[in-house]
């Protein structure tokens, strides 16, 4: 089975858990429900488990397999920390799906999907909080995304209420069905603890990859296992507290759709993931899994549980975006969040009104258009000049030092090496105040040198630091501003009437936004440099980067770009009438 196509069978099962969970719900009590899910899911976890237990002990080379095969049993062995990870992601886990379920019940079943996909988002933002030594710090960007997908879950709660909303009657709009907002509010708190037993698991997972050489696939079965038991008697407890609440009660006749969703939705689909994640060759394979909440939105809606509009849609993609800007990182550059918040946004701003426009629109457009595009074009042309003649400095810097390296008698080495420190803080960095340190230690050890390749160098130095503190002026950056800023503002308020009109609006305003804020990026870059120098190494080198193919997650960046121009062009052809929703 090839990499993505066990990605694609672990979409399509978990895009069933939604669908399945509401037939199940029909003859079942909740809670006893999604507790004989996991307890099939244990089991089947333990025996595939035990089966890649066997099968990788089997594989040893022939001195290791010489000594005893260990027992299966022995995975219950384990430090009190490893239990604590077990037990926290089991009660985790329990909370989740006990409060998914209801939700199911309470309101509706597309919104509380969307609300719970956005689990993602809070697993970022709880990580370094559970975990003392995160993988990979969260950046401010990611709480600013994570905002993104709270107005898409204020979209979906608002769904309901549509009608009362597009005619500002603000009295019923706020009027909201007080089970319903029960309903969202379990599913967000199912969401949170998914959040938490995904990043606890992680400490389950890691303790036995470490222990069965990194077989990722076996650490998989064993902590789903050992986590789904855990959360029984959990499950026990949550059963007691809603039955004492008249929330559950001793009503279980289609055991059935448990056992579908705890073999084929919990575990196979978890290890196809893994499966999936492992034998890819790019690790962009994991967007797919958010082809998952928009396969359950299909099934739910073909199914008669739900129905979707407008509010849903635009919801669902606020959501997904936010997802996708936080976890998978396509572009780390403000010019592609920047665009993405504006399709957003402007896509959002143009669906819910509609345009004055007035005779001259067009004229008026092309006159402030014109002007920007002017004016941006002369600040990239010294954007970019400005770049090549930093490389060509730190080229002619790098093969300076070489030489004065090179032909360094005794007493000179250390002056030499003290030049090379501060020549390679000045390569690495474009902070004012680091740049400041090294000219100062610069101006201790330049008398020290005196034939013409190192005044050569000293001269070239000078003219770098010049070059990298020099940045726009204010002015010109908030003349830029302000026209780009009217330019967008008119093309979203004084738009004509139609559905070419709104798409050209939306199009039209991320590519002014894309080229102000891709001036910056292109600023950052001025000080990042194309050399390196190995340790232990003398001389500089092409830094290998420069050769490494694209990133692989450029192609995500474009596909998404595509795919909300698509559901917003869809979206404005429903409001001029093309079709209903």
């Amino acid at each position: 089975m090839t990499a993505v196509s066990a990605m694609f069978l672990s979409v399509f099962f978990f895009s069933l858990y939604p669908l399945l969970a509401s037939y199940g719900l029909e003859n079942n009590d909740p809670v006893l429900f999604v507790m004989l899910a996991h307890f099939f899911c244990a089991i089947v976890s333990f025996l595939i488990g035990r089966t890649l237990f066997h099968r990788h002990f089997a594989k040893r080379p022939k001195k290791r397999a010489a000594k005893q095969t260990p027992d299966f049993a022995e995975i219950f062995f384990v430090g009190s920390k490893t239990w604590f990870y077990v037990f926290a992601t089991g009660a985790a886990a329990a909370v989740a799906h006990s409060c998914f379920m209801l939700a199911l019940l309470k309101t509706s079943k597309i919104g509380a999907t969307i609300i719970y996909e956005t689990w993602p988002i809070l697993a970022i933002w709880i990580t370094p909080f559970l975990v003392a030594k995160a993988w990979e710090k969260v950046r401010r960007s990611d709480y600013i995304f994570g905002l993104l997908a709270l107005v898409g879950v204020a979209f979906i709660i608002a769904a309901e209420n549509r009608e009362a909303l597009l005619q500002f009657d603000l009295k019923a709009a706020f009027e909201a069905d007080p089970e319903r907002m029960q309903g969202y509010l379990l599913a967000f708190i199912g969401s949170l603890g998914i959040a938490v037993s995904t990043v606890m698991r992680a400490g389950v997972s890691q303790h036995f990859t470490q222990k069965y050489d990194s077989n990722v696939l076996l650490s998989a079965g064993i902590s789903s296992g050992l986590t789904r038991m855990a959360a029984l008697p959990f499950f026990v407890l949550i059963f007691l507290f809603f039955q004492s609440h008249g929330l559950a009660g001793f009503v279980l006749n289609d055991i059935l759709l448990a056992v579908l969703v705890g073999i084929v939705v919990y575990t196979f689909g978890s290890l196809a993931y893994t499966y999936s994640f492992l034998n890819s060759k790019s690790p962009n394979i994991q967007v797919m899994y958010y082809i998952a909440p928009v396969l359950s939105i299909i099934w739910l809606q073909l199914s008669g549980f739900s129905q979707i509009n407008d509010f849903i849609v635009i919801g669902t993609v606020f959501v997904l975006t936010a997802n996708l800007l936080v976890t998978v990182k396509a572009e780390h550059s403000i010019s592609y969040n920047a665009t993405i918040l504006t399709l957003l946004l402007v896509g959002s701003f143009c669906y819910f009104t509609t345009g004055l426009g007035f005779d001259d629109f067009y004229d008026a457009m092309s006159f402030t258009s014109v002007l920007y595009a002017i004016l941006i074009a002369f600040a990239w042309d010294r954007v970019m000049r400005r770049d090549r003649h930093i490389e060509q400095i730190t080229l002619d810097i790098a093969y300076g030092l070489d030489e004065l390296q090179s032909r360094a008698k005794a007493k000179e080495k250390k002056p030499v090496a003290a030049l090379a420190k501060h020549i390679e803080k000045i390569f690495s960095s474009g902070d004012k105040g680091v740049l400041a340190a090294a000219y100062a230690g610069l101006e201790k050890i330049r008398s020290e040198f005196d034939d013409a390749t190192a005044r050569g160098v000293f001269k070239n130095l000078d003219d770098l630091i010049l070059s990298k503190t020099r940045g726009f002026m204010l002015s010109e950056i908030v003349v830029l501003a302000m026209i780009g800023g009217i330019t967008v503002t008119a093309l979203m308020v004084f738009r004509p009437d139609g559905h070419w009109e709104d798409m050209a609006s939306v199009v039209m305003s991320a590519a002014v936004v894309f080229i102000f804020f891709a001036i910056f990026d292109q600023l950052k870059n001025c000080h990042t440099s194309p050399l390196q120098q190995k340790k232990g190494q003398r001389f500089y080198t092409l830094d290998r980067r420069i050769f490494s193919p694209a990133n692989p997650f450029h192609l995500i960046s474009v596909v998404l770009i595509v795919a909300m121009l698509a559901v917003f062009s869809a979206l404005f052809a429903y409001k001029h009438g093309a079709f209903p929703l």
